[in-house]
C-alpha cells in the first residue's frame, strides 16, 4: 500500500512538473504555409498513396489513379495477403517493385515448398511466382495496363522464416 501511495505522489510530482515547462517553454509556432508538400518532386502525389498493410488474413481492393504510390506490406505473422489492383481515372499503366524481399522457399527454380509471392496480371495464364530473393525491381518490374493480383501465401510450417515484404504500385503511364 505503502508503494502506491510513493509511485502516485510520484506520478502527480512529474505531471505537475511537465505542465509547468510546457507552460513556460516560451515556444512559438511560424506560421504553416503550403508548398504542395502532398507531391514529391516527381510529381507522384503521396495523398492519393494507397496502403495495403497484411494482418493475419487480409483481402483488399484498391484503385490506381494518376499519381498513386501504393505499398503492399506483408508482416511477419501475416499467413494469407490477397490485393487486387485495378486502374481508374487517367492511369493506363501500373507498376510493381519491391524494395525489402525475402520469401523463404526450398524450391528456389518453381517456388513450390515454403512461403510464396505471387502476381498474376491479365494475359498470362500462369500468376508469376517470386520466392528467395527474386522479386520485381527496376529493371523488371510487373507491368499491367488492366488490373493486377498480388497475394502471398505463407506456408504452414513454422521452419519457413519469411521477412517483411514491402512492395510499391504506381502508375506508370498516365493520359
Amino acid at each position: 500500500m505503502k508503494t502506491c501511495g510513493l509511485l502516485a505522489l510520484v506520478f502527480f510530482v512529474a505531471l505537475s512538473l511537465a505542465q509547468d515547462e510546457n507552460e513556460d517553454s516560451g515556444i512559438t509556432f511560424e506560421a504553416y504555409e503550403d508548398n504542395g508538400n502532398l507531391t514529391r518532386s516527381d510529381e507522384k502525389a503521396y495523398g492519393d498513396a494507397v496502403d495495403t498493410l497484411c494482418g493475419r488474413f487480409t483481402t483488399k481492393r484498391v484503385q490506381v489513379k494518376g499519381n498513386t504510390i501504393g505499398t503492399f506490406t506483408v508482416q511477419k505473422q501475416t499467413r494469407r495477403c490477397v490485393a487486387y489492383y485495378s486502374l481508374k481515372g487517367s492511369c493506363l499503366e501500373m507498376k510493381l517493385t519491391c524494395s525489402t524481399f525475402f520469401v523463404d522457399n526450398r524450391d528456389p527454380g518453381r517456388c513450390k515448398n515454403g512461403d510464396r509471392f505471387l502476381v498474376k496480371v491479365p494475359g498470362n495464364k500462369r500468376p508469376m511466382r517470386y520466392c528467395k530473393n527474386d522479386k520485381p525491381t527496376d529493371r523488371f518490374p510487373v507491368l499491367s495496363d488492366s488490373k493486377m493480383k498480388i497475394w502471398f501465401h505463407a506456408h504452414e510450417h513454422k521452419r519457413f522464416k519469411s521477412k517483411a515484404i514491402s512492395c510499391q504500385v504506381e502508375c506508370s503511364k498516365t493520359k
